[in-house]
């Protein structure tokens, strides 16, 4: 049980736990330095959840009038603060590099309160009856669902240990003391947190939410991120390979399965109120290189730049940027009606599964994406397929879309060292269509190439959002303005005044 969680630290650590040093009783580590969990090969919350499974035998030690061992609670304090930091506005809690199940889990993180009685705490008991609300919730108004929301998992197994087991803590250990107001939640949240050896970085602010992954430890690589407001209508799916797109070489393989890239360097760049992380990754068989990079702005905005070129001769049959999936479906407690959807001509509706020219897209007044660099957008609905695992299909209905470069019925032919293309996407929660398309109006796109080191630059107001892939420093000029963009960096700058 003390193995659960211990960490690489703890495997040195001399503390005297139970009786003897810590190291003495681990044969190694099985959570990461800031106490999150792989499994299935990736960062995996309902995994750290599971803190709850050792926890609950301080209700037999209880009953039996035995003293608690220290293992029963080692390490899950820290566990369930990286969990509560993950906490969402519907009750369930962020998947930063996907999951294999469903984000809609409210019993994820609900089964995980049992420890609270043990270790009281404002914060975290806010959390548990923010997810104790949403379970009956659930029980009141979709009493033909699950109660934790995991359709096609046809046994409440989440809630049938959740309930009793925090019951029987609270019974013996009592209820965990005040809690702060629900409201309080996401502002007490707020920050920046990067893990390093999770490869993963989130931002919150009090009303918005970026996630960004570089998990490369399995194929295909948990590559991945979205911004999005946060409120209890959660609008966004943890789908790996959103927002980096797609490239496939004629004749590669089943256009039925999406083409995956490798992940061949990535580093982060820390800035104050946000991040920022970049990445070189290949595509077919290493003809294509990828430089991307994305940028999470103090302010809850956030910009994904890429830039693609041909490494040797290379037939495209689809090449695809800036791929989103959003969920759909009023069957969830807090979305009411399908989602509208604004770009450049007017209303847009997914079911027609069409293309149109627009470089933006607003969701529901609340979600803005402006793109540069292509725009033809696809809009298209996908039916949820209920299960236990997700493998292609997700639970829910969602609508996706994507900017195309290369369409499946236009082979396009590169040449070695051609650029194939120069792309962003800004990410713009809590803005309405008139906002976004004000937005749009005032974007523009530089792709500068100064000897060894290549820019992608971008002005976001008065700010310069940029990612230098070059070993060098790059002076940049804008409306008699200069920015210095630091090598094999990314990030924002401020004018340093005018140009000489």
């Amino acid at each position: 049980m003390i193995s659960a969680y211990a960490t690489a630290a703890d495997m040195r650590s001399e503390r005297i736990v139970d009786g003897r040093p810590l190291r003495e009783w681990l044969t190694g580590p099985n959570a990461l330095s800031d106490f999150t969990v792989e499994n299935h090969g990736f960062v995996h919350g309902d995994y750290m959840a599971a803190i709850s499974e050792m926890v609950r035998s301080a209700i037999a030690y209880r009953l039996a009038e035995l003293p608690l061992p220290e293992a029963v609670t080692f390490n899950a304090e820290p566990v369930l603060d990286r969990l509560v930091a993950m906490m969402l506005p519907d009750g369930t809690h962020l998947y930063p590099q996907g999951t294999d199940y469903t984000p809609r889990r409210i019993d994820s993180f609900f089964q995980a309160c049992n420890l609270i009685p043990l270790r009281p705490d404002p914060l975290r008991k806010a959390c548990f009856l923010r997810a104790l609300s949403v379970i009956e919730t659930m029980l009141e108004t979709r009493p033909e669902m699950p109660i934790t929301g995991w359709l096609g998992c046809t046994y409440d197994l989440g809630t049938t240990w959740g309930l009793p087991q925090n019951y029987l803590m609270w019974r013996l250990f009592g209820d965990g003391g005040q809690a702060i107001d629900d409201a309080q939640i996401e502002p007490s949240l707020r920050g920046v947190h990067i893990s390093g050896d999770g490869m993963f970085a989130v931002q919150r602010t009090a009303r918005t939410l970026t996630s960004v992954s570089w998990h490369s430890r399995i194929e295909p690589p948990r590559v991945m991120g979205f911004t999005m407001p946060l409120d209890r209508d959660v609008i966004c799916y943890p789908m790996p390979l959103s927002p980096i797109g797609e490239v496939r070489e004629v004749g590669d393989g089943d256009d039925a399965e999406p083409a995956a890239p490798r992940v061949l360097e990535s580093h982060t760049c820390q800035a104050d109120g946000g991040f920022g992380v970049m990445m070189r990754l290949d595509w077919c068989s290493g003809k294509v290189e990828q430089d991307c990079a994305w940028i999470a702005l103090p302010d809850g905005e956030s910009v994904y730049v890429e830039r693609r070129m041909a490494l040797a001769d290379v037939d495209i049959s689809r090449a695809i940027s800036g791929n989103v999936v959003l969920i759909d479906d009023p069957c969830w407690v807090f979305q009411d009606e399908r989602r509208t959807y604004r770009g450049a001509h007017g209303a847009l509706d997914p079911v027609q599964g069409a293309s149109h020219k627009t470089s933006w897209l607003n969701v529901d007044d609340r979600m803005g994406y402006v793109a540069r660099g292509s725009d033809m957008l696809r809009l298209y609905h996908v039916p949820g397929v209920p299960a236990i695992f997700r493998r292609r299909n997700t639970m829910y209905d969602t609508t996706r879309f994507e900017f195309m470069h290369v369409t499946d019925c236009s082979d396009t032919h590169y040449h070695a060292g051609e650029c194939m293309s120069s792309f962003a996407l800004l990410f713009l929660p809590n803005t309405t269509a008139e906002e976004t398309v004000a937005l749009s109006e005032g974007i523009g796109l530089s792709d500068c190439t100064v000897e060894c080191a290549h820019c992608l630059a971008l002005r976001f107001g008065e700010r310069l959002v940029y990612a230098n892939f070059g070993d060098e420093a790059h002076r940049h000029g804008a409306d008699g303005r200069s920015f210095v963009l630091d090598a094999r960096a990314c990030g924002w700058v401020e004018p340093e005044g005018s140009l000489p």
